[in-house]
């Protein structure tokens, strides 16, 4: 995406087919978008398209990068040129020019970087490094990987590119006998004077801190393509170098001075909790605004929620205190019924952006004038284009872009009729955060709440509280309720009946009395929990004691 023109590549369709909008995208007429086709792409599964970040209305080109499948075997990078013609019949307005190299077989990662003004394009896989350039379509520099690449196991997974300097991202090969099989790495490098070639003249190796979840990855299958390994690389005309991976739900912030490129200076990180997904995607917009993918995967990578997130990062800076100046979706930004929750993808022009979900579908967010936020109106139609609103009171946005409005902070606020600045609150007035209006303090009534509590036992654990009370009667407790006061009453009722069968044994001689004694103490009997039935005595204890 540029400031004229987007473009997707589309593998669902046989053969795949490249979607068109363009410029304004604030028009949605058919007319300014269309969907082409080429028939060499026939029996191809395109990896990645790019156009160039600083291209002009006549240089309105795309550059694609695939290769040949269905029992074909080969690579491929190619460019589509618009003829421009003002009738904007899509497949009859792009030439395409091909280069095929048949010297090399399947590539789990191959990917392109775009010199900004559009003019040629860098492709990079583990095996092979070339360049296409569009003013000489039919001549294609490719050599060997090994003469870039510090570490032949390099697998690039994501690259910027700028006038004079790259940075690229991916992983090497640690070893059979290493814990940790595949590590990231990120190298800087600038080009050879003579011949445009990329040469590798600085590197930098995340490090995981210890008895973190990340230090727990081995990433044994990182040579092979996963979602989950998507990294992300985006450069500003700064010199500021974000790089997103997700695996380890880590942004790094990096800075490169655009006169001398030798050096990637490590600035910050934001990390983003026990998930991942931090970083899928990254785009500078202008003036060090920055927007990032946030999405929250479980650490089997099943999806949670989908964002994407914007932070002043040149004013504020950026780390894992960071506050976003907007996430999107928010309250009164919501997630279109036509668009999947899933975000995968953001490319970004300087003032706009263009979010792609999982199932294929574009919003593109336009940026808005200072006192205005966007809205997206779900047409049912694609792509998606957002529109602008005045800010809402007790809020306002101060500069143009895509970010939302800001709430008033303390001691300001916005009846509604400033969207560009909140005004200062009367001293004596009550103006919390996002205020619309003040309260005066006279207006304003103290309200003292006692809110008794019951005093904390000394004891919390059951056992104790039990024993405690079992044994306690005081003049601040009710004796009926107490445990011990029946305990005595029921071992006096015990005491008595055992002295009165003893009694009753020596002075009883009416042979129907005797009878009498002993079937009391067959019942006891049969209440003997302790003797099992053979002590009457046992019997009568154990009524004692339940």
């Amino acid at each position: 995406m540029n400031e004229h023109f987007l473009v997707l590549a589309e593998n669902k369709n046989e053969p795949p087919t490249f979607f068109i909008k363009f410029a304004p995208y604030n028009n949605t007429q058919l007319s300014l978008q269309c969907s082409i086709y080429n028939i060499n792409t026939t029996d191809s599964f395109i990896y990645t398209v790019a156009v160039g970040k600083k291209q002009n209305e006549n240089r309105t080109h795309f550059y694609f990068a695939g290769e040949l499948i269905n029992g074909k075997n080969g690579i491929f990078v190619g460019v589509a040129i618009y003829n421009n013609n003002s009738s904007l019949l899509c497949n009859n307005s792009f030439t395409y020019y091909f280069q095929y190299f048949f010297n090399y077989q399947h590539q789990e990662y191959y990917i392109l970087g775009v010199e900004p003004n559009g003019y040629f394009t860098y492709g990079f896989s583990n095996e092979f490094i070339f360049i296409f350039d569009v003013r000489n379509t039919s001549v294609l520099d490719l050599w060997n990987a090994n003469l870039t690449w510090p570490d032949a196991t390099f697998i690039p997974h994501a690259v910027d590119v700028t006038e004079n300097f790259g940075v690229i991202s991916g992983f090497i090969y640690n070893g059979m006998n290493s814990t940790v099989k595949y590590s990231p790495i990120i190298y800087l490098f600038n080009f050879n004077s003579s011949n445009g070639r990329p040469i590798i003249v600085n590197e930098y190796k995340p490090i995981t801190t210890p008895g973190t979840w990340q230090d727990l990855l081995i990433n044994d299958d990182a040579n092979f393509y996963s979602a989950e390994y998507d990294m992300s690389v985006s450069i500003n005309q700064y010199g500021d170098v974000l790089v997103g991976m997700q695996f380890i739900n880590r942004v790094l912030l990096f800075s490169v001075n655009i006169r001398k490129p030798t050096q990637l200076y490590f600035v910050s990180r934001n990390t983003n909790g026990r998930t991942l997904g931090n970083g899928k995607s990254i785009a500078w917009l202008n003036n060090g605004i920055a927007a990032l993918i946030v999405n929250a995967y479980t650490l089997d990578y099943d999806w949670l929620t989908s964002q994407f997130q914007i932070y002043d990062i040149r004013t504020f800076g950026y780390n894992s205190n960071s506050t976003p100046l907007s996430i999107f979706p928010n309250n009164h930004e919501k997630v279109p019924k036509s668009l999947d929750p899933i975000f995968i993808n953001i490319v970004s022009s300087p003032s706009s952006l263009a979010l792609l979900d999982k199932s294929g579908h574009i919003l593109i967010f336009l940026s808005t004038l200072p006192g205005f936020y966007l809205t997206v109106k779900d047409t049912g139609t694609m792509p998606l284009i957002t529109t602008s609103q005045p800010c809402m009171p007790g809020t306002f946005k101060n500069q143009s872009g895509i970010h939302d409005c800001t709430l008033c902070p303390s001691g300001t606020k916005n009846p509604g009729n400033f969207t560009t600045f909140c005004i200062p609150c009367s001293s004596d007035s009550f103006c919390p955060l996002g205020s619309v209006d003040e309260v005066p303090q006279s207006a304003l009534e103290n309200v003292i709440q006692a809110v008794p509590y019951p005093k904390s036992p000394e004891n919390v654990i059951f056992e104790e509280i039990l024993i405690k009370n079992m044994f306690l009667i005081g003049s601040n407790r009710c004796v009926v309720v107490s445990p011990l006061f029946w305990t005595l009453i029921v071992g006096s009722l015990a005491a008595g009946i055992l002295i009165i069968m003893g009694i009753s044994k020596y002075i009883i001689k009416d042979p129907r009395k005797k009878r009498t004694r002993e079937l009391i103490k067959k019942i006891f009997r049969h209440t003997d929990l302790f003797g099992e039935g053979e002590l009457w005595v046992g019997g009568l204890a154990s009524l004692a004691t339940i």
